[in-house]
Order: structure tokens, then C-alpha cells, then sequence
């Protein structure tokens, strides 16, 4: 009985909210205006000038996307000239009721899905609507994390070994903070197909010795069921490569979502020890547990669990927790790791909350520093 009154008690709230909306709608056809723009493309061919850049006025960066079922389709797209501007059509300018309804409207679908699947059920398995959806591809979204060139040019210069450790365990969390920040919304995102390719690169300059570096990333859907994508990025002028595969596997628990990544990624560097015959030092390294909360009303992201870095070369680890929040007080997203020796012997640690961006690093001689993620 209570859920039936709630149920019918949130429709009528909708039904209201709609009436309210639709009141409040201009009686007025929409017209086209003299100079040819479309207010429902949301472009113009107005001469005003706005604050919005041209893609041409960005740094240079390319990406291309191929699927061999789409090679043979052409889209037709509306051709804009050379003075025409984009007019962004912009959420924030729907008026009050009718973000209200929106969100009562996607809370209402929402529970409508979620009434249909049982605790544990596997939601890889499951269709979900468009607006449960991130609007990109996994295979974008790993491209996200690779956005710290800089940090791996000078972790590869570094001579000390735990030092070079402390900065693998920086880029590890700025890797996740990248891809956090990239998000629209904490939802799903759509699965790449069968043979689907991501590839990007970008030239920067060495600071260092003013050389054009290459930095470029290729991603593959390399299996549909189970879903399983692969991964290398590289900087061939300076020896650096990052390799792995990412497997994801969600599962409703009643109150939240559960994501476990699965596999592993391996970040080989320059070695620095020239005792040994080894060309390279390889940190081998995984994923931690995803949670997605509260997402009836206001969805947000956390990791949970613990992550190990190991690197056989120079015989150091590290071991990041992931803190999730309890139910009753304590701050979301904080994370504690530990670098241990060659003795395994803690040499630093490091505590903070990643999605602030600063953390704070101590070592065992009492020294301390802030680390920019």
C-alpha cells in the first residue's frame, strides 16, 4: 500500500508539473528568420560576434573512430559557411518546470526500469534507455586518462627509483581524475562494437630539449560478450608505452551499482640502472571498483577497493586504497597509498582526496610536499 500511494503520488506530481509547463509555452509558430538560421539545428548565419572559438583556433589534435558496419554509410549533414556561428543550445536556458520535469521525468523512467531487474543482475546484459547513457564511447573515455604527456617525460628522466615510484602512483590517480572530470553525468556509456577502433594523437614540445614529441593512443573492442577492449599508447621518440585491457562487468545491488574493471595495464619506462641488461622498467598495475550511488536523484561516482603497483626491476610497490564513504558522515573519494622499499619498508605515503586534484605526500625522513594531480 505505501508504495502504491508513493507511485501514484509522484504521477500526479508529473501530470501537474506538465499542465504547469504547457501553460507557460508561447502560443507563436516558430518562424525562420530573414537570414536563414534554424533554431532547431542551433545554428546561425548571423554576423554578430560571440565568445565561442572555432575548432581551427584549438591546438591540433586528431582522432578518427572506424567500424566496419558504418564504412559504407554516408550521414548527410547541414553545410555551414565560412561566416556562419554556433549558437550552443544551452540547458540553462529551459525555464524552472521544465528542468523539474525533466527530472521527474527521468526518476520516473528510472524506477519504471529499475522495478523490472533483480538484486545481482548483470547490467552488460541489459538494453538501457538512451538517457541512462553517457553520450560517448568507452573507447573515448579511456582515451581521457591519457592526458599527462608532461608527468611521463619527467618520470622517465628521474634517477631515484622511489621517487620515480612516487610519480607513477601521481599518474595513476591523475589518470582516474582525468577521466572523472570528463564526465557529464555519472551514467553508462555506450559500448563499442565489435571491431570498433579509437585512434588519437598529439605533438608536444619538450620543454626539456625543445624536441617535437609524438604521443599517440589506439584503442579496439576486441570482444562483444564478455565486453573487452585493448590499449597502447606510446612516445616512440622517448621509449615510453603504456599497454593493457579493460573488462567491465555491472551489477545492480539494490541501492547502487556495482562496476568491477577488470585486467591490467603495464607502463614500461627507460631504465635507469645500467647494471643490468634490461632496456626497460615495467609497473604493472590494476583497476580498482567503480560505485555509482544515489542514482534516483543526484547520481555520483566513487572507487572503492585497494590496487596494487609492482615493478620487478628496481623491487619496489606501492598499494592505493580507495576509501568509499560511509553511510553515516566521513568525505567522499579519499585515498591512502604507501610506497614500500626494496626491504619492504614504507618509504612515503600518500593521502588526499584525488578529486580535488592536490594531494599530499610524506616521506619516512619527515619531509612533505604537495603533488598536483
Amino acid at each position: 500500500m505505501k508504495a502504491t500511494s508513493q507511485a501514484t503520488l509522484l504521477c500526479l506530481e508529473q501530470c501537474l508539473a506538465i499542465l504547469h509547463y504547457q501553460q507557460l509555452q508561447p502560443t507563436k509558430p516558430i518562424k525562420a528568420n530573414s537570414a536563414g538560421s534554424s533554431p532547431l539545428l542551433g545554428y546561425s548565419s548571423s554576423n554578430k560576434s560571440t565568445d565561442f572559438k572555432r575548432i581551427s583556433d584549438f591546438p591540433r589534435m586528431r582522432s578518427e573512430s572506424a567500424v566496419s558496419v558504418l564504412s559504407d554509410k554516408t550521414l548527410s549533414v547541414p553545410s555551414l559557411d565560412d561566416e556562419s556561428e554556433y549558437v550552443p543550445i544551452v540547458e540553462e536556458s529551459l525555464s524552472a518546470i521544465a528542468q523539474e520535469t525533466g527530472n521527474e521525468e527521468y526518476k520516473g523512467r528510472t524506477l519504471k526500469r529499475l522495478s523490472q531487474l533483480k538484486l545481482g543482475t548483470e547490467l552488460t546484459k541489459v538494453n538501457l534507455p538512451v538517457f541512462c547513457c553517457e553520450p560517448r564511447s568507452l573507447l573515448q573515455v579511456i582515451a581521457d586518462a591519457f592526458r599527462q604527456p608532461n608527468l611521463l617525460l619527467k618520470m622517465s628522466r628521474e634517477s631515484d627509483v622511489e621517487h620515480r615510484m612516487a610519480m607513477v602512483v601521481q599518474w595513476y590517480l591523475g589518470c582516474i581524475r582525468a577521466c572523472q572530470l570528463e564526465m557529464t553525468a555519472a551514467r553508462k556509456h555506450f559500448n563499442p562494437v565489435h571491431g570498433e577502433i579509437f585512434k588519437c594523437f598529439c605533438n608536444m614540445k619538450d620543454e626539456a630539449t625543445g624536441e617535437i614529441l609524438l604521443f599517440r593512443l589506439v584503442a579496439e573492442q576486441v570482444s562483444h560478450n564478455p565486453p573487452v577492449n585493448a590499449f597502447h599508447f606510446e612516445c616512440p621518440q622517448q621509449r615510453l608505452s603504456i599497454s593493457g585491457n579493460l573488462s567491465i562487468k555491472a551489477k545492480f545491488m539494490g541501492m547502487y551499482v556495482g562496476v568491477t574493471l577488470g585486467g591490467d595495464m603495464i607502463l614500461e619506462l627507460p631504465a635507469h640502472n645500467q647494471s643490468q641488461d634490461q632496456e626497460t622498467e615495467k609497473y604493472e598495475m590494476t583497476f580498482p571498483m567503480l560505485y555509482l550511488r544515489s542514482f534516483l536523484f543526484e547520481p555520483w561516482l566513487e572507487f572503492g577497493g585497494k590496487i596494487n603497483i609492482n615493478c620487478s626491476e628496481s623491487k619496489l610497490s606501492a598499494g592505493i586504497v580507495f576509501q568509499t564513504k560511509p553511510f553515516y558522515g566521513g568525505k567522499p573519494h579519499q585515498v591512502t597509498a604507501e610506497i614500500k622499499g626494496q626491504s619492504d619498508n614504507t618509504t612515503a605515503r600518500i593521502s588526499g582526496d584525488w578529486t580535488s586534484g592536490v594531494m599530499e605526500l610524506c616521506w619516512v625522513n619527515g619531509q612533505s610536499e604537495s603533488i598536483d594531480l
